[in-house]
């Protein structure tokens, strides 16, 4: 996840590819310089070739990578906003990395924060309907929502609304904002593009 992430961070512009030997892939992570990380990345890169997320190949000391359609179906990569596509897409900010939230946040947060990135705030989002929603479980929704509250980066409001399902006729709803740098008003600020990452030598 956070690989892929940050590939689409990085090939962020046409033909959507980026050049970079597995060792800065894994610094980049926040990897350990061991030799096991960098068969971490790589064996990373091969999962998401195999689930057509995206291509690779060496390109001498480098291995370089091209995404392809978020989809799964194989095809070239096009961005969301592009006037051949015009699909509804969401913005991961830079912050999630200058700020550290990339090594900081464990998979249920990221997950439960990039669905939160595609909502309107304040958003709903229910234990029991992950599944059906979003393909992720009752439990994983709890454990992000907690963290990111937890790390500050989420608030929550309950209301009361009456219900013919519920034992006492009444049913809480919460529906969640999201704060810091991750809150709406913040990611319209538009902060300056990351610097490319380096090949190391």
């Amino acid at each position: 996840m956070r690989l892929y992430l940050l590939a689409h961070a990085l090939a962020s512009a046409p033909p959507y590819d980026i050049a970079l030997p597995a060792r800065t892939w894994a610094a980049a992570l926040g990897l350990p310089a061991r030799a096991s990380s960098r068969v971490s990345v790589s064996s990373s890169i091969g999962w998401l070739e195999q689930h057509r997320l995206l291509r690779s190949r060496r390109d001498g000391r480098l291995r370089r990578i091209w995404l392809l359609d978020e989809t799964g179906s194989g095809d070239d990569y096009q961005h969301g906003g592009e006037a051949t596509r015009q699909a509804d897409y969401f913005k991961l900010p830079y912050h999630f990395w200058f700020e550290g939230w990339s090594e900081r946040l464990e998979l249920p947060a990221i997950v439960v924060l990039l669905i939160g990135l595609s909502l309107r705030q304040p958003f709903k989002l229910p234990y029991d309907r992950g599944a059906e929603w979003y393909g992720i479980s009752r439990d994983t929704i709890r454990r992000g929502l907690h963290q990111l509250r937890t790390h500050e980066l989420l608030t929550v409001r309950s209301a009361w609304r009456a219900t013919s399902r519920s034992p006492t006729g009444a049913a809480e709803e919460r529906r969640y904002t999201l704060t810091g740098s991750f809150a709406a008003a913040h990611r319209r600020a538009r902060p300056a593009a990351p610097t490319q990452l380096a090949p190391a030598d």
